[in-house]
């Protein structure tokens, strides 16, 4: 009779004080004392009679950035020629990921849902493109950048009618003077 009186004093004791603060911490003390007092009610195992303490708090949710699996970021073109890529991305967490980029070339097109681009660059594209390709997954961007190489395309026969160009305005400027007769 005397263990049942201390075990329920005791159980009181700790529940009071310690039930408003922690609870877990609490239920695990418990148990602690109901087994000194009733060990037929605890587990004889080896491992811990107490279990583990509950969190109030919910596991924190990670998100990670998206990552690129495109590995083409240079491409060498001539003039007249398609140029056309599919970009690729992946999200550790399979959050939905929305693509975009910052500038294309007149001309060019980029497929937000399908992440294509596709561009055919004229005769006065040639030079030097970096774009900057995005893809978010609503909480963090992670970016490409590509670079385009336009050249001018070799003409087997430059002198053909289908060599439709801007015409080039060349002046000579003459290094002697005038005569006025």
């Amino acid at each position: 009779m005397k263990k049942a009186v201390i075990f329920v004093v005791l159980t009181a004791i700790v529940i009071g004080n310690f039930a408003l603060a922690n609870k877990a911490e609490a239920i695990s003390i418990a148990k602690r004392i109901e087994c000194v007092f009733h060990p037929s009610h605890c587990s004889n195992s080896s491992s811990s009679s107490s279990p583990a303490p509950e969190s109030s708090a919910p596991a924190a949710d990670v998100n990670h950035s998206p990552v690129w699996a495109t590995n083409q970021t240079y491409f060498y073109i001539k003039t007249g020629q398609l140029l056309q890529f599919t970009l690729s991305a992946t999200d550790p967490d399979n959050d939905t990921l929305v693509y975009g980029v910052s500038f294309v070339p007149s001309g060019a097109n980029f497929g937000a849902y399908n992440h294509t681009f596709s561009w055919t660059p004229n005769d006065y594209q040639q030079g030097n493109y970096y774009m900057q390709f995005s893809v978010t997954d609503g909480e963090y961007r992670s970016y490409l950048t590509v670079t385009i190489n336009v050249t001018e395309a070799t003409n087997s026969n430059s002198n053909s009618n289908n060599d439709n160009r801007r015409p080039v305005c060349r002046s000579q400027w003459s290094t002697g003077h005038r005569h006025h007769s």
